[in-house]
């Protein structure tokens, strides 16, 4: 039997590739886990029709939880101070984003499906954290807030990557997090 965490995890990923899809993009994951859980990988339709990988990649780092505090702007969740670092880091390649599945309290609220939907409750949110400084004690965590308008939704996506293939900045773009 699957633990708890396992099927936080499993709804998560669920969550990224249905949005995933839905807007056209293809994912991946590398053999080892150094720290984010997909590469979003943005497909082109060539001039033949053939499709194929345009090079435009987006990694994300992915939690699930049922441990968090809702404002009526913001979402606050405590990441480990390993997975921000990792996510603050500079990159002058791929962009990073945390996307976090906020899930009921009560697992039995999580997932729901008769003959006419699958419905996984509640939202998922994004932030881009590249640039915060690191933080030293990497076994602790620090709070950060995401703003609700940041759902990681097929049409952020598209934003999202759509900026990045620009050159812009996410976090002049967007809402980000503190």
């Amino acid at each position: 039997m699957l633990t708890e965490n396992d099927v936080k995890e499993a709804l998560s990923r669920s969550y990224v590739q249905a949005i995933c899809c839905m807007g056209g993009y293809n994912y991946g994951t590398d053999a080892k886990d150094y720290g984010f859980d997909f590469t979003i990988k943005e497909i082109l339709r060539r001039p033949s029709g053939k499709h194929c990988p345009s090079g435009l990649n987006l990694e994300i780092q992915i939690k699930a939880t049922t441990d968090y505090k809702l404002s009526k702007t913001e979402v606050e969740y405590k990441l480990r101070n390993k997975n921000y670092n990792d996510l603050a880091m500079k990159s002058d390649a791929t962009k990073r984003i945390l996307v976090i599945l906020l899930l009921p309290i009560e697992k039995a609220e999580w997932l729901k499906q008769d003959a006419e939907a699958l419905i996984m409750k509640k939202c998922a949110y994004w932030c881009y954290l590249e640039g915060n400084g690191q933080k030293d004690n990497e076994e602790s965590k620090t709070t950060i807030q995401i703003p609700l308008k940041n759902v990681f939704s097929v049409e952020n996506l598209t934003k999202i990557m759509d900026t990045i293939k620009k050159g812009g900045n996410l976090n002049s773009s967007f809402l980000f997090c503190l």
